[in-house]
């Protein structure tokens, strides 16, 4: 019913360590390019060096932004500033009572409606 485990140990080739080491050592030396290739590559300097275009393009970016933002800002400052009451578009009457300092009464906010029509 149950057969026995085959023993394939001997067709496994790393089982000789002679053998791993010199497979492992004949490995190494073909890679030695690009392994060598690598370790400069990942250097900071390296790396540094690979950032510097993309760092340099998002530097260039970020000031043409900038600059746009201060031209933009600096025309919108020319321009006349209004305040509160002129943006909301009240008219003229109604806009008077908001500046006075008193607090209006009823007849006033009638009248002043009624001035506009």
């Amino acid at each position: 019913m149950d057969e026995p485990r085959i023993d394939l140990e001997s067709l496994d080739p790393f089982a000789d360590a002679r053998y791993r080491e010199a497979v492992l050592a004949s490995v190494m030396y073909r890679a030695r390019d690009e392994l060598a290739r690598r370790r400069e590559k990942f250097r900071l300097l390296g790396v540094l060096a690979q950032w510097a275009r993309p760092a340099l393009t998002a530097a260039a970016v970020a000031a043409l932004i900038s600059l746009v933002t201060i031209e933009r800002t600096a025309q919108a400052e020319e321009a006349t500033p209004t305040g509160v009451i002129e943006e909301l578009g009240l008219p003229d009457p109604v806009a008077q009572l908001l500046i006075v300092d008193g607090t209006p009464d009823e007849s006033d906010i009638v009248l002043a409606s009624w001035e506009d029509q």
